[in-house]
């Protein structure tokens, strides 16, 4: 899929990523980039190019830094096959730090699941997390069944990195709407703070929105954060 946009590109991830939630019977999945030369603590947020996990977790995630101990983030980048959540807390060096976020996790509903690195064929590196709200026991037919199916997105198009490093050109009223939004406020408060009517404020969400190929608001603070748009 030569020269695709970005909209392109979070499309056909969520195609190929949605069907295997369908087959495999997952109800949450992750997609994003790391740096892949990192073997440490994660220095700034993971690029997400496409999320269905709960807004409320995501927001949880940013405000308390959580990719900083995130062991799907640190130790899904050494496995190119599926491993699940629990054996990851079998892995050496997992600390009591990575175990208080899967715990955190599970208190949002992320209650089990897999990850998987992705190399990509120009060299980037994606985690996938696939994660269900019950708990539940992977047996080795649908951790190879993962295997098969989340390995074509590799395939689909430009690595993630030249994706998140276009301009994505928002406007200054955007860029307050979203950095109040990101502080928590409703629209009704930022129409207040700004002086606008909060139909103008949605206006400028969902533009935001559209031009970060974000699904929801946290997802576009996610993306606007992670790309230095507002600040951390």
């Amino acid at each position: 899929m030569a020269n695709v946009t970005t909209a392109e590109y979070v499309e056909s991830l969520q195609t190929i990523v949605e069907s295997v939630l369908l087959k495999l019977d997952f109800d949450y999945y992750a997609v994003c980039s790391i740096n892949a030369n990192d073997f440490g603590l994660c220095n700034s947020l993971p690029i997400a190019h496409t999320t269905n996990y709960p807004n409320e977790w995501l927001k949880h995630y940013i405000s308390n830094q959580l990719h900083n101990f995130d062991p799907v983030m640190y130790f899904g980048r050494m496995v190119s096959y599926p491993v699940s959540w629990e054996k990851l807390e079998l892995a050496s060096g997992f600390s009591k730090d990575h175990r208080s976020v899967l715990n955190c996790a599970r208190d949002f509903g992320l209650r089990s699941g897999i990850c998987m690195s992705i190399h990509n064929l120009d060299g980037s590196l994606m985690i996938v997390s696939l994660a269900s709200s019950g708990e539940r026991t992977l047996n080795n037919m649908v951790i190879k069944e993962a295997a098969n199916s989340v390995q074509a997105l590799s395939t689909i198009g430009p690595s993630p990195a030249a994706i998140e490093s276009g301009c994505f050109d928002l406007t200054q009223r955007e860029v307050e709407c979203l950095s109040w939004c990101a502080l928590g406020k409703t629209s009704n408060d930022i129409s207040a703070i700004l002086e606008i009517s909060s139909n103008t404020v949605d206006f400028h969400l969902k533009s935001a929105m559209r031009k970060l190929s974000a699904s929801s608001r946290t997802f576009a603070i996610v993306k606007a954060m992670r790309n230095g748009i507002i600040p951390l």
